[in-house]
Order: C-alpha cells, then structure tokens, then sequence
C-alpha cells in the first residue's frame, strides 16, 4: 500500500515538474514567450528612461486594466470560442457602476457589486446563446458588443457620469511606494488565482480539452456546454471588474470606455502563447502579453513617436509571434 501511494505520489510531483519544464521552455506555449521576452528586452534598451519610477507606474498601469480584460478572453480561447465584447462588457459595468454612485445615493459597495454583477449577467446571456441557442461566438458576441456600448450611451447619452464618491477611487488611482498601480497588485493576484485554476483544476484541465476536441471531451463525459457558460460568464466578471477600475481611474463612467479592447486582449492572450483554435495558453503567458503591448505602447511615447503607429506597431507583433510559432512547429516536425 505504501509503496503505492509512493508511486502515485512521485508520478504527480513528476507531472507538475514536467509542466513547469515545458512552460518555462517555451514548449507549452509555442515559444511565443520567447520572442515576447526579446522584444521586451530590446524596448527596454530602446526607452533609455525606461527604468524611471514614474514610467514603470506609467507602464504598469498602461498594461493592468487591458490584461484583467485578457485574463477573460484567455479562458474563451482556450475553449477555441471568441469573445468580442469584453470592451463593451467593461465600459457598460463601469457605467453602471457610476450610475449607482451618482443616482441612488447606496453605499459605494453596492454600487461595485451592481457593476460585477452586469458582468456576469452579460457574460452567462453570451454563453447561452452560444450553447443552448447555437449560434456562432463570433456572430453573438460582435451583436452584444454593440448593444452593450448602446446601452452604455444610452444610460449617460453621451455625456461622463462625473459624481464618482472618492471611496473607490484609490481601486483605479493609488499605487504602493510610487512605482506598483492597486490595479497591477490585482492584475498579479488574478494572475496567479487563474494561474493555478488552469494548472491544478479539473475545471481547467477540461477547459483545454475542450479546445484540443470537443467531441473528444463530450465523448469522455465532460459537460461541455456547462463549462463553455462558466467560462463566458467568467470572461464577463473580469471585464467588469477591468471596468470598474478603469472607471476609478478616470473618476467618472465614460461611455467610450473599451473600445478597441477586444483586439488588445486577444493580442496579450496570442503573444503570450496562445492560439485561436484553441487548447493553448496561460494566465502568466497573458500577462507577459499584456505587458509587452503595453511597453510598446509606453515606448511610443518616450521615444516621441506618434500614437498613430501602436496599432501598426502592436499588429506587427502579433504576425511575427504567430509566424515565430509556425516556423517552430515546422522544425519540429
């Protein structure tokens, strides 16, 4: 008996060295880490003010609201699904947020629980419809995209939600010794949380399955559908939350909020190793993601380059890390 459960221990404490192995050698990933890490490494020698306190808060910060966005987006592709609107998920649980706060005179609380619970309202209709109605991601999620941000305008008709109570400000404002946003130290946390449900869980065991094979999962008794809904629901509480932050940060419920988001996040989750068909990815790899667009996005403007040129500079990234993943595969081969 003992020599059994020796076995069986040792053969775990193997898997989760041999995980470790893989990620840190980039194969889990795709090596996409790797050509993120070289990038980020010559930004750095690029910026040579890079390393100045304010512009590591600058960075950090310009990096954390997109990346708890993308941590959503993350659990979506990994299920090979899309989803469009976590840019819109997010301006509208910000304004609402603020509404609360300037309208019905609740405590703050309340008013952040309102915010994620939109969240998680827009996130579970989006993965009903994709499971139970069948309609395509692509098609449910770019239709809710627009009618969240209608919503959004139609709440403030265009106009910011100014009457934000300073309670919650220091969520999106504050930051520790100067150099590390609140909004990073929980980018961090989600991080690792994920981090682990991925690696440790059979929720995230059987989010990759899905996305390697569907039917191969249905098949072996996964409740596909189940998963697909929680993961959608999921990506709408990160959104919100990426939300709420990026309200706090401005002091006021700004209805263009998110916009663009959607391309940033899914940018951060396919630089950090993750693929559009599914079954690949992590939450430490998204975050590395994260944070190279948001170097280049910083660097942009260190070296006085116009702002114009990050989407051009951003996309050029994602083609040579995908490109860098092929080659890879095709040398494996």
């Amino acid at each position: 008996m003992s020599t059994a459960l020796t076995a069986g221990e040792g053969k775990r404490t193997q898997s989760k060295t041999e995980g470790l192995r893989r990620f840190i050698s980039g194969e889990e990933t795709g090596g996409l880490l790797i050509l993120a890490l070289v990038l980020l490494i010559t930004l750095v020698l690029v910026g040579p003010s890079f390393f100045d306190s304010y512009n590591l808060y600058s960075t950090m910060r310009q990096f954390a609201f997109i990346g708890i966005a993308a941590l959503g987006e993350l659990l979506i592709l990994l299920i090979a699904g899309i989803d469009l609107s976590i840019g819109a998920v997010a301006g509208m649980s910000g304004i609402v947020t603020a509404w609360v706060m300037a309208n019905t005179g609740l405590n703050p609380v309340w008013a952040l629980v309102a915010g994620m619970l939109v969240g998680l309202l827009a996130g579970l209709i989006n993965g009903v419809l994709i499971t139970k109605v069948k309609i395509n991601p692509f098609i449910v999620t770019l239709g809710a995209m627009q009618v969240y941000f209608s919503v959004s305008m139609i709440i403030t008709k265009g106009w910011p939600i100014t009457k934000i109570s300073e309670s919650v400000l220091w969520i999106g404002q504050d930051s520790i010794w100067g150099i590390f946003p609140v909004t990073a130290l929980f980018l961090f946390a989600f991080v690792l949380i994920l981090e682990v449900i991925l690696r440790y869980t059979a929720f995230g065991r059987k989010l990759y399955s899905i996305g390697n094979s569907e039917n191969a999962s249905h098949l072996c008794g996964v409740k596909v559908d189940r998963i697909k809904i929680l993961a959608y629901t999921l990506s709408g509480f990160l959104s919100s939350l990426a939300g709420i932050a990026t309200m706090a940060r401005l002091s006021s419920g700004q209805p263009t909020v998110g916009s663009g988001w959607e391309m940033q996040a899914i940018a951060a989750v396919i630089i950090g190793g993750g693929s559009m068909t599914g079954g690949s990815g992590s939450a430490i790899g998204t975050l590395i993601g994260s944070a190279v667009l948001g170097i280049v996005a910083q660097d942009i403007v260190l070296l006085s380059v116009s702002p114009f040129w990050q989407r051009v500079i951003s996309g050029a990234v994602i083609i040579l890390a995908v490109l860098f993943d092929l080659v890879r595969k095709k040398l494996k081969k």
